[in-house]
This record gives structure tokens, C-alpha cells and sequence, in this order.
């Protein structure tokens, strides 16, 4: 068996060309169906936003690769021959194992493609299209990521400036819980941040809307969350110990020359390009602004921290691929090494049949079949034992095929 991977993927496939080969579970019902008529031996189908990936191992490595891409060709038709890639031998299992770890993601490091993948595989169990070798090679995979996740903690540093804002406004201020919040702006970036402080035990948290539109403002609703006019927002300031604003505003608003009966320390995050908030604030002893670039500055930190924890994660990877070709290539032989067995079975029996017919006492007979016993297992011992200590791939099927063809086995595994 060999292992291959088919599919395409964020890096050469726009979001449109991935939905026409994103598989619902009918989907992959009617796609198992197929394949196993046209007898690929083994397969995995790995659907989520951001790929299309079909696992196969098998015996009929061409054959069956063509099988996927014309299926694929009939989901979304013949244009999509330019953006499928196909990853074969130990590259597909290097592949697979960086999947799994999250290095081959849009957000490097990322956890919801370890679930996609464990999914994948149930499903793959359940249809009786992963067996042996598929199922052996995405368990090792998912195995070794859960361990270098919790080694590296790659996904901890989160990578999008909301996270990183709020995980930074936490570190300064050591805690947000009970931290009452002035929030400006409810557009994209205002929702981002919002949903990430709703993880937090904040305190109040007064939303306010630049325009005075209550579109997009409505939508936010809980105890501790309550609307305000936006020509309120000075005020508040004497009620707050963060202001988050991230309006679209061409001007600043939030100006030093309002703030004389500010007498409190205030945090203020400035997620605005240009900025919301008054650079002149930032000169007040009670007061600091966080910017943009001071969290792009950390983003790049983090981003070159989780490219050499990936390029560490690696050469682990390369290690582990050794090990799983080594077990593919000494499962090659199980099949030979069951034959061999077989066939001394089939010596014992009819050496049985011949010792029935003779006149042995108990005693003889035993001793007999001992010395048979243990001359056949002297027999196929040297063969067994160089199959298994075998290490190279081309020995491996060169040795399979002479048994086959000398002790008329028929094909193997």
C-alpha cells in the first residue's frame, strides 16, 4: 500500500472554486460509493472552508489518482484540473501530519483543523473506507499534533489584531474582570472586539455607535452591556477604566481639550486608521493610548515566534515520517509472512493425516509432530526473519514479488 493525497486548497483555489468541492455528508456518502465500486482500497475525504483533500492508500497508485481527479472534474468541471496538486509517498504523509498540526492552515498553528481531521476519520471508520494503513498513518498524525500543540502551545498566540489587543490590555492591566468599558464603534473591527471581551468577566460595558445608527448596535444584548448617545461618550468617561474605539471616522473623537475633568486612569485602545484618539491624550500622567502599531509590532513577534516553532515542528515531522514508511514498508510483508504460515499449516495437516494412519503410541506421535513442528517453523524462520528487518522500499518489493512468483502465493498486500 502507498499513500497519496488529491485536493486543492486557500493557497492555489479562490472560495468559490473550494465550495463547488466542498463536501456536505451526502456528499461524501455518494462519493464513498463510487470510489469503492471503482475498488480504491482505502480513502479519507478531509472537507473544510479552506480545503478539499482526498487521502487514498492503495495498491494502484495512477489508477486510483485519476479516479479522484475525474470525480473532482465532476464536481466543478475540467478548470479545476489547474489547482488540483497531488502528493504521493512519503511527501503525501508529511503532508497529512502538517495538516493535522496545523502548519499547512491560513492562521498557522490554528486548533479546528485537528477536529475537521479526527471527523474525517470517524466518518472514513464508519464507511469502512479507512482501514488499516489510511487509519494507522491519520491517527499517528493526529496523535503527534495533539502532542506538539501541547509542547509548543502554537495556537495560543493568536494572530489577529482583536486577540491581540484584548490579550494585551489584559496583560497591562493584569485582569479585565469587573474593568468597566466605553466601546466606540460597531463595525467589523468594533464586533471582533466585542466578541472577544465577552470572554472575559468584564464589568459594564457601554456601546455607542458614531453615526448614531442603531444597525449593528442592537445585535449586542446582556446584563452588563448597555447603549449609549454617542454625544454621551465624554461623560462616561468618568465611569470607565478602558475606552475601545474603532470608528471609520476621518477625524479624531476623543480630543484632549474635553478631558480636564478626567481625573481617573484610563486605558484607551485606538483601533482606528486614522486614529480615533487624540495623540495629545496620551501626554496626561493618568492616562495611556495603545495603537495600532504597537500591536502590529507584537502580531509580527508572534508571527515569527510561530514560524520557528512550525520549522521546529518540522524536523519532528520528518522524523515521524520515517517511522510510519518503515511500518508501511514491514506491513508489506505481512501478507507474505501470513502466506508462509499458511503454508506450514498446510505441511502439519498433511503430516497429521499420515501419522493417523500409522501404529504410534502416544509417545512417538507427540515426539513426531514436535520434530515436524519445528522443521517446518526452521523452514520459513530465515525468510520471515529478513522480510522483517528489511528497510528499504525497492528490496522490499522486489523480495515480494520473487516469493510470490517461487511459492505461487498470488498477489499480496
Amino acid at each position: 500500500m502507498e499513500i497519496a493525497v488529491i485536493g486543492l486548497s486557500y493557497k492555489n483555489a479562490d472560495v468559490d472554486l473550494r465550495g463547488e468541492v466542498a463536501f456536505t455528508t451526502s456528499m461524501k456518502c455518494q462519493a464513498t460509493q463510487v470510489f469503492q465500486e471503482k475498488h480504491i482500497n482505502e480513502f479519507m475525504i478531509l472537507s473544510t472552508c479552506n480545503r478539499s483533500e482526498i487521502y487514498i492508500a492503495t495498491q494502484h497508485m495512477e489508477r486510483d489518482i485519476q479516479t479522484i481527479k475525474s470525480y473532482y472534474k465532476k464536481l466543478a468541471g475540467t478548470k479545476i484540473e489547474d489547482f488540483l496538486y497531488v502528493k504521493q509517498y512519503e511527501v503525501a504523509i508529511q503532508h497529512i501530519y502538517q495538516v493535522a498540526s496545523g502548519l499547512d492552515s491560513l492562521i498557522l498553528g490554528e486548533d479546528e483543523i485537528l477536529g475537521q481531521m479526527k471527523q474525517a476519520l470517524e466518518f472514513a471508520i464508519e464507511q469502512r473506507s479507512s482501514k488499516k494503513y489510511l487509519t494507522k498513518v491519520v491517527r499517528e498524525a493526529i496523535t503527534f499534533s495533539k502532542k506538539v500543540r501541547n509542547a509548543y502551545k502554537l495556537s495560543e498566540n493568536q494572530l489577529s489584531v482583536a486577540s491581540i489587543a484584548i490579550k494585551y490590555l489584559k496583560e497591562v492591566l493584569g485582569t479585565l474582570e469587573n474593568q468597566r468599558i466605553l466601546m466606540i464603534g460597531t463595525g467589523e473591527m468594533g464586533q471582533l472586539l466585542l466578541k472577544y471581551i465577552e470572554m472575559e468577566k468584564t464589568g459594564q460595558i457601554y456601546l455607542t455607535n458614531r453615526n448614531h445608527c442603531k444597525e449593528g448596535v442592537d445585535v449586542y444584548a446582556g446584563k452588563n452591556i448597555a447603549h449609549i448617545e454617542y454625544d454621551e461618550r465624554y461623560r462616561y468617561l468618568d465611569d470607565v477604566d478602558i475606552v475601545i474605539s474603532a470608528t471609520a471616522s476621518p477625524h479624531t473623537i476623543i480630543e484632549r481639550r474635553y478631558m480636564d475633568h478626567v481625573k481617573r486612569p484610563i486605558m484607551f485602545l485606538d483601533m482606528a486608521v486614522p486614529r480615533d484618539i487624540d495623540p495629545a491624550i496620551d501626554t496626561l500622567d493618568h492616562v495611556h493610548v495603545i495603537t495600532l502599531d504597537t500591536l502590529r509590532n507584537i502580531a509580527s513577534q508572534h508571527q515569527l515566534q510561530r514560524q520557528e516553532m512550525a520549522h521546529q515542528i518540522k524536523r519532528l515531522i520528518h522524523e515521524e515520517v520515517k517511522e510510519i514508511e518503515l511500518w508501511i514498508l514491514r506491513a508489506k510483508a505481512d501478507g507474505i509472512i501470513k502466506a508462509f504460515h499458511e503454508k506450514q499449516g498446510q505441511v502439519l495437516e498433511e503430516g497429521q493425516e499420515i501419522l493417523e494412519g500409522l501404529q504410534l503410541n502416544p509417545k512417538q506421535l507427540q515426539s513426531i509432530q514436535t520434530l515436524l513442528k519445528r522443521s517446518t517453523w526452521q523452514m520459513i524462520k530465515e525468510p520471515v526473519t529478513q522480510l522483517k528487518s528489511i528497510q528499504e522500499s525497492e528490496t522490499m518489493v522486489q523480495y515480494k514479488m520473487l516469493i510470490e512468483k517461487l511459492f505461487d502465493f498470488g498477489e499480496g498486500e
